[in-house]
């Protein structure tokens, strides 16, 4: 089926919105094993007393993109629980590396755009972003503090994990920053991730990004305000993490999903930095990267699995129940033999919902797929473009609405976004 998609050019460092739909600058393609023809926009709809209904996904389509005019990774998106979409990238497109939060409307029109550069005047990249029920913005950035050049040492460069709280219109309000440990002038790289609970808390785990030596991840509770509640070490260590993604549950424990050099882990954590549990993978060709949490605190872990030089690259998508035993596993190797799976959300119906993308040559596309509860595809949709498009995030609104994050771009790729619709 060929549906015509909004598309938007960015000309600054930030956000340029969609015009209306006639507006066709190129077209999505969806495929979908579903047979349904609804034509809603949302996941979901509102009874006669104004409560969202469930309507669960069943086949998607982009309804309008844009990219940002940025050079660097990845478009990292959250939804704002008001229509918008919440945007972080890193941008390279000056002599260092600062980071740019935009926000985006429900009709892809650009409200502002806020870059971020650290004290230092060094490099800092975006490494996750959430949204509270409030509408505050929380990105987690990796931040230069020192850099060392030295001909006979060789050089060396001091880091460290900042969160940065911004409202709803764009402003700043404060900015906490992990204590960088010693000793001094070692790279210190951090990897982190974080989300946002009812209580409006922020809840982040980083780990050690560097293969310098294995160290315990760290646990930080901050409040609203970005005072600390709880700061721990948890009780375990690892190293050269590469990918972090988490999740809290309805009870408030955390569930994490690491992608470490040689093996994955998988860990559920509460509040107090207490791990209840966890689990180590391997190989190393079956590698962590993204997690979401179930109404009945269960998580859904995605993998990337197989390997693309040998043609059968695909993921692994584990439910874990409260208790970590694994429930069952759904696996698929992508139709080229070579993809990337990015991101998992929970639909209305309790139903997990992943997108990743399928790298063939010469263009990249995007996938995004339903999973039932019981382990099985339900349905899914394959979204081309005239040029390559790379998921690398999902977000999904309280409304049902699906935003898409990632790449796209032929010879230089740049950060990307889309809404979904249904076809």
């Amino acid at each position: 089926m060929m549906v015509a998609a909004r598309v938007c050019v960015g000309i600054v460092v930030g956000l340029v919105g969609c015009g209306p739909q006639g507006g066709v600058a190129g077209s999505s393609t969806s495929t979908s094993t579903s047979t349904s023809t609804s034509t809603s926009t949302s996941s979901s709809s509102s009874s006669s007393t104004g409560e969202v209904v469930c309507e669960a996904w069943t086949e998607a389509a982009i309804d309008w993109q844009m990219g940002v005019a940025a050079v660097g990774g990845a478009a990292i998106v959250a939804s704002d629980g008001m229509g918008g979409v919440v945007v972080a990238v890193t941008d390279e497109s000056e002599d260092d590396t600062d980071v740019v939060v935009s926000r985006v409307d429900s009709a892809g029109t650009a409200q502002w755009s806020l870059r971020y550069e650290g004290p230092a005047g060094l490099d800092d990249h975006a490494l996750d972003v959430a949204v509270a029920g409030d509408g505050s913005i929380y990105v987690v950035v990796r931040e230069q503090t020192l850099e060392l050049i030295s001909e006979g040492f060789g050089n060396k460069a001091e880091r460290t994990v900042v969160v940065l709280a911004i409202d709803p219109a764009g402003g700043r309000r404060w900015r906490w920053a992990r204590d960088v440990p010693p000793p001094m002038y070692n790279d210190n790289a951090r990897m982190a991730a974080l989300a946002v609970s009812e209580t409006g808390h922020i809840v982040m785990i980083d780990a050690d990004a560097t293969s310098e030596g294995i160290a315990p991840p760290s646990f930080v509770e901050l409040d609203r305000w970005g005072n600390e509640i709880v700061r721990a070490d948890l009780e375990t260590s690892v190293e050269d993490v590469l990918a972090m993604d988490l999740a809290i549950a309805p009870s408030g424990d955390v569930w994490v999903a690491g992608s470490i050099y040689g093996e994955s882990w998988i860990a559920r954590v509460r509040a107090d930095a207490t791990i209840v549990w966890e689990e180590r993978t391997q190989p190393a060709s079956v590698r962590a990267t993204a997690i979401a949490a179930g109404d009945a605190d269960e998580a859904y872990a995605l993998f990337a699995n197989g390997d693309a030089e040998a043609g059968d690259a695909g993921f692994e998508l584990r439910r874990y129940e409260p208790d970590g035993t694994t429930a069952w596993t759904y696996a698929m190797q992508w139709p080229s033999g070579d993809g990337y799976p990015a991101a998992v959300v929970v639909d209305c119906d309790g139903a997990p919902i992943v997108a990743g993308e399928i790298a063939a040559v010469p263009m990249r596309s995007a996938w995004i797929g339903g999973i039932t509860t019981a382990g099985e595809l339900a349905w899914s949709s394959t979204l081309t473009e005239d040029r390559p498009i790379a998921p690398r995030s999902l977000a999904r609104a309280d409304d049902g609405t699906l935003v898409l994050g990632g790449l796209e771009g032929s010879a230089e790729l740049g950060p990307w976004i889309a809404r979904l619709a249904r076809p």
